[in-house]
């Protein structure tokens, strides 16, 4: 199975504390954005990937794709489920995409 992130369009600055900043103050930095992606099957993480870190915006374009083994009789796709989050360690912003195998 084969999945492409192309790209992600106004994201939400984030503060130090990983808030969300509906107005863009100066002292709120731009963060680095990148997308998880997460293979689920009953309840299970069986393989994780992520994309490359874009620098500094608010509108990140990836053009990249992941190949993942699943076998034939559990390549059907439940549901895809994904949010918005914040590394405070590493002050990267991440979307979590989660693909969930039947």
């Amino acid at each position: 199975m084969t999945i492409n992130i192309l790209e992600a369009k106004n994201l939400k600055k984030m503060d130090v504390g990983g808030l969300s900043v509906m107005s863009s103050p100066s002292f709120f930095p731009i963060l680095d954005p990148y997308v998880k992606l997460s293979l689920m099957l009953n309840g299970k993480r069986i393989k994780k990937k992520k994309t490359t870190i874009k620098k500094c915006t608010l509108n990140p374009y990836y053009n990249e794709s992941f190949a993942f083994e699943v076998p034939f009789e559990q390549i059907q796709v439940g549901l895809v489920y994904s949010h918005y989050g914040h590394f405070t360690k590493s002050a990267n912003t991440c979307l979590y995409i989660y693909i969930i195998l039947c």
